[in-house]
Protein backbone atom coordinates (compact mmCIF):
# COMPACT_ATOMS: atom_id res chain seq x y z
CA UNK A 1 0.00 0.00 0.00
CA UNK A 2 1.35 3.42 -0.99
CA UNK A 3 0.18 6.52 0.81
CA UNK A 4 0.19 9.95 -0.78
CA UNK A 5 2.60 12.41 0.80
CA UNK A 6 1.42 15.88 -0.10
CA UNK A 7 4.28 18.33 -0.63
CA UNK A 8 3.28 21.81 0.62
CA UNK A 9 6.14 23.88 -0.87
CA UNK A 10 4.75 24.27 -4.44
CA UNK A 11 1.37 25.40 -3.13
CA UNK A 12 2.83 28.01 -0.80
CA UNK A 13 5.24 29.20 -3.49
CA UNK A 14 2.20 29.80 -5.73
CA UNK A 15 0.37 31.67 -2.95
CA UNK A 16 3.33 33.97 -2.25
CA UNK A 17 3.81 34.65 -5.98
CA UNK A 18 0.12 35.48 -6.37
CA UNK A 19 0.20 37.93 -3.46
CA UNK A 20 3.41 39.62 -4.70
CA UNK A 21 2.03 40.02 -8.21
CA UNK A 22 -1.41 41.19 -7.09
CA UNK A 23 -0.38 43.61 -4.36
CA UNK A 24 3.02 44.80 -5.53
CA UNK A 25 4.16 44.53 -1.91
CA UNK A 26 6.73 42.46 -0.06
CA UNK A 27 5.46 39.08 1.11
CA UNK A 28 7.25 37.09 3.79
CA UNK A 29 7.31 33.32 4.17
CA UNK A 30 6.55 32.63 7.87
CA UNK A 31 8.75 35.64 8.68
CA UNK A 32 8.66 39.32 7.90
CA UNK A 33 10.07 39.98 4.42
CA UNK A 34 13.47 41.63 4.06
CA UNK A 35 11.78 44.86 2.99
CA UNK A 36 9.46 45.75 5.87
CA UNK A 37 8.20 48.94 4.28
CA UNK A 38 4.54 48.92 5.25
CA UNK A 39 2.19 47.63 4.21
CA UNK A 40 3.42 44.08 3.74
CA UNK A 41 2.13 40.58 4.42
CA UNK A 42 3.38 37.27 5.75
CA UNK A 43 2.14 33.82 4.67
CA UNK A 44 2.03 31.21 7.44
CA UNK A 45 1.26 27.57 6.65
CA UNK A 46 -1.11 26.20 9.29
CA UNK A 47 -1.85 22.60 10.28
CA UNK A 48 -3.94 20.78 7.70
CA UNK A 49 -7.61 21.61 8.21
CA UNK A 50 -8.69 18.06 7.35
CA UNK A 51 -7.71 15.10 5.20
CA UNK A 52 -9.65 12.34 3.51
CA UNK A 53 -9.21 9.68 0.89
CA UNK A 54 -9.80 6.02 0.22
CA UNK A 55 -9.10 3.05 2.48
CA UNK A 56 -5.95 2.41 0.45
CA UNK A 57 -4.79 6.03 0.71
CA UNK A 58 -6.63 7.77 3.57
CA UNK A 59 -4.71 11.08 3.42
CA UNK A 60 -4.63 11.67 -0.32
CA UNK A 61 -7.07 14.58 -0.21
CA UNK A 62 -6.14 17.50 2.02
CA UNK A 63 -7.65 20.80 3.12
CA UNK A 64 -4.57 23.04 3.44
CA UNK A 65 -4.81 25.88 5.93
CA UNK A 66 -2.80 29.08 5.85
CA UNK A 67 -2.81 32.51 7.41
CA UNK A 68 -2.08 35.84 5.78
CA UNK A 69 -0.95 38.45 8.26
CA UNK A 70 -1.31 41.92 6.79
CA UNK A 71 0.88 44.52 8.49
CA UNK A 72 0.66 48.31 8.39
CA UNK A 73 1.91 51.35 10.27
CA UNK A 74 -1.72 52.21 11.06
CA UNK A 75 -5.20 50.72 10.79
CA UNK A 76 -5.70 52.00 7.24
CA UNK A 77 -2.57 50.27 5.90
CA UNK A 78 -3.37 47.02 7.68
CA UNK A 79 -6.92 47.04 6.30
CA UNK A 80 -5.62 47.86 2.82
CA UNK A 81 -3.27 44.86 2.94
CA UNK A 82 -6.06 42.63 4.26
CA UNK A 83 -8.42 43.72 1.47
CA UNK A 84 -5.75 43.30 -1.22
CA UNK A 85 -4.85 39.79 0.00
CA UNK A 86 -8.51 38.79 0.04
CA UNK A 87 -9.04 40.19 -3.46
CA UNK A 88 -6.00 38.28 -4.73
CA UNK A 89 -6.87 34.95 -3.13
CA UNK A 90 -10.62 34.49 -2.73
CA UNK A 91 -11.96 32.39 -5.59
CA UNK A 92 -8.51 31.98 -7.16
CA UNK A 93 -7.56 28.41 -8.04
CA UNK A 94 -3.81 27.81 -7.63
CA UNK A 95 -2.02 25.79 -10.28
CA UNK A 96 0.37 23.16 -8.93
CA UNK A 97 1.70 20.23 -10.98
CA UNK A 98 0.27 16.91 -9.81
CA UNK A 99 -2.60 18.42 -7.81
CA UNK A 100 -6.17 19.34 -8.47
CA UNK A 101 -7.00 22.33 -6.29
CA UNK A 102 -10.21 24.08 -5.33
CA UNK A 103 -10.63 27.83 -5.33
CA UNK A 104 -9.25 29.47 -2.17
CA UNK A 105 -11.82 30.11 0.57
CA UNK A 106 -11.78 32.37 3.61
CA UNK A 107 -11.82 30.09 6.66
CA UNK A 108 -11.97 32.89 9.24
CA UNK A 109 -11.44 36.60 8.97
CA UNK A 110 -10.06 38.95 11.57
CA UNK A 111 -10.26 42.49 12.71
CA UNK A 112 -7.24 44.72 13.16
CA UNK A 113 -4.95 44.42 16.18
CA UNK A 114 -2.26 46.83 17.37
CA UNK A 115 1.08 45.44 18.53
CA UNK A 116 2.40 48.02 21.00
CA UNK A 117 5.44 45.96 22.05
CA UNK A 118 7.52 46.95 19.05
CA UNK A 119 9.75 50.00 18.93
CA UNK A 120 7.42 51.45 16.32
CA UNK A 121 3.99 49.86 16.90
CA UNK A 122 2.31 48.18 13.94
CA UNK A 123 -1.24 47.12 13.19
CA UNK A 124 -2.09 43.75 11.70
CA UNK A 125 -4.85 41.43 10.50
CA UNK A 126 -4.73 37.62 10.61
CA UNK A 127 -7.08 36.14 8.02
CA UNK A 128 -7.12 32.36 7.66
CA UNK A 129 -7.74 30.66 4.36
CA UNK A 130 -8.09 27.11 3.08
CA UNK A 131 -7.79 25.25 -0.20
CA UNK A 132 -8.67 21.63 -1.02
CA UNK A 133 -6.19 19.45 -2.91
CA UNK A 134 -6.43 16.03 -4.46
CA UNK A 135 -3.82 14.16 -6.51
CA UNK A 136 -4.31 14.99 -10.14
Amino acid sequence: MTYTSNEPKPLFTAIVARLEASTGKSIGKANAPEDVTTPYAVVYPLPDVDSDGTLDDPDSDVWWGFQITGVGKDMDEAQWMQAEARAALLGWTPTVAGLELSPVELDSGSGITRDPDLRQPVFYSTDRFRVFSSPG
